[in-house]
């Protein structure tokens, strides 16, 4: 963020959905920055809802387009178990908060290991943004 006046911070909820899409990056969420500002994701959470009835795992990050891996929010999530999950608890070696997010970057899950199958859920991203 670059921003002198801290009063002037705004913080936003964002919710997304995870759905199948194929094992390739971003396929099972992608959306490009809606705020068209620079951001700070603060943390994510989220819940997985319907797992694939196969092992897998899932990343997801901030990547400069919608189909690249990335691993900085969660890295390694178990998709294959209907659960709550957020950032401090399942971030993986990767995964952690406060990870900034230009206007033209995006949201990404995919897949790491394994298939997606049915798989299904949502994340829900907390963010500061600047003026």
């Amino acid at each position: 963020i670059r921003d002198t006046d801290p009063g002037s911070a705004v913080m936003t909820r964002l919710e997304l959905s995870i759905a199948a899409g194929g094992d390739t990056g971003g396929l099972l969420l992608s959306q490009l920055n809606p705020f068209g500002v620079q951001a700070l994701i603060i943390t994510v959470l989220g819940e997985i809802t319907t797992v694939p009835g196969a092992a897998a795992t899932g990343d997801f990050g901030v990547s400069a387009n919608g189909t690249t891996l990335s691993d900085i929010l969660l890295d390694g999530l178990d998709i294959n178990a209907a659960a709550v999950f957020n950032t401090e608890d399942s971030g993986g070696v990767n995964g952690a908060g406060n990870r900034p997010i230009d206007s033209t970057e995006y949201i990404t899950g995919s897949i790491a290991t394994g298939t997606d199958g049915a798989v299904a859920g949502k994340l829900i991203a907390y963010s500061v943004l600047g003026r």
